[in-house]
């Protein structure tokens, strides 16, 4: 039982992860690589320290697809902070 529980709570927080990014995304990044990116899911490790984003493209060429991975290492310490301060995650 208690294994449902963690996996309930673990989709939950990815559902938060991937909103609140999207939302950071929307207002305020402003790099051009990433305007036309959707957020489409959050996958967290079993102990939720660790999050993989998933993001689609409206034209996802090689060259669109490598810049917008690119954009993404550079600002993950920004959406690091953004989520830190946007949520009550621990980790």
């Amino acid at each position: 039982m208690k294994n449902t529980q963690k996996s309930k709570r673990i989709s939950r927080i990815g559902e938060l992860i991937q909103s609140t990014v999207a939302s950071v995304l929307r207002k305020e990044v402003s790099d051009p690589r990433l305007k036309t990116i959707a957020i489409t899911g959050a996958d967290l490790s079993p102990d939720g320290k660790n999050a993989i984003v998933f993001f689609s493209l409206l034209d996802p060429t090689a060259k669109n697809i490598h810049s917008a991975e690119k954009a993404f290492e550079k600002a993950a310490s920004f959406f690091r902070f953004r989520l830190s301060h946007l949520t009550e995650l621990r980790h």
